[in-house]
């Protein structure tokens, strides 16, 4: 991904980048706020990397260049998407990057939610559709809750610096995606269902969820 476009995409990434599918540039944002130029994070040895022309680089913002292929995943193909090994990387993902990769996560959960909702809508059961039954949209509505509360948490954040305990958002997201993969049932595990949108956002939370201090 040229430069100058992924710098035109910042004010609305990781998160909106995520939801619209372009996880490329939702990673690369995640090194930018983590390090001040835009590339894709290696820490503690290892980097999910994108199809873009970015950089693999450090918590320090230092380009690697020295890197091993993993072998393939299938899952993360389908995305566009490999895990590397990065030997000289081994510092912690910094705050920054956990706050970022929350503001990804975020967006790859209202992707999967749109997933979810476009396969169920032409659907019916019991002669009824699908999304019209009741414990459907209450599972919608309890993961939009989710949704909206930490979204809302995650401005608050931002505005006041306090971003103690956002460990705790990305696992009360992880179990509000637990909850909403359900709702395609196995279909979800096909190409382009919610499973690798999720499968995703666990590598995302693994890798920088966890923020130094």
């Amino acid at each position: 991904m040229p430069l100058d476009r992924f710098k035109s995409l910042l004010p609305k990434c990781p998160r909106e980048a995520a939801r619209i599918g372009d996880f490329s540039t939702a990673l690369g944002a995640i090194g930018a706020a983590a390090t001040g130029r835009p590339g894709y994070l290696a820490t503690e040895t290892f980097v999910l990397a994108g199809a873009g022309d970015l950089p693999v680089i450090n918590a320090a913002g230092v380009i690697q260049t020295q890197m091993e292929e993993q072998p393939d995943d299938g899952v993360l193909g389908l995305m566009g998407l490999r895990l590397l090994l990065v030997p000289a990387a081994s510092a912690k993902a910094p705050k920054a990057a956990s706050v970022a990769a929350l503001d990804m996560r975020l967006g790859l959960f209202r992707l999967l939610l749109q997933t979810a909702h476009d396969h169920l809508k032409p659907r019916k059961s019991f002669g009824v559709k699908t999304l019209h039954h009741q414990l459907v949209k209450a599972d919608f509505g309890d993961a939009s809750g989710t949704l909206v509360l930490l979204q809302s948490k995650l401005a608050y954040r931002r505005a006041t610096g306090d971003f103690a305990g956002i460990a705790l958002d990305h696992a009360t997201l992880s179990s509000a995606e637990v909850q909403a993969e359900k709702l395609m049932g196995g279909h979800g595990y096909l190409a382009g269902g919610t499973h690798q949108i999720s499968y995703l956002s666990m590598l995302v939370r693994g890798l920088y969820g966890g923020a130094a201090s």
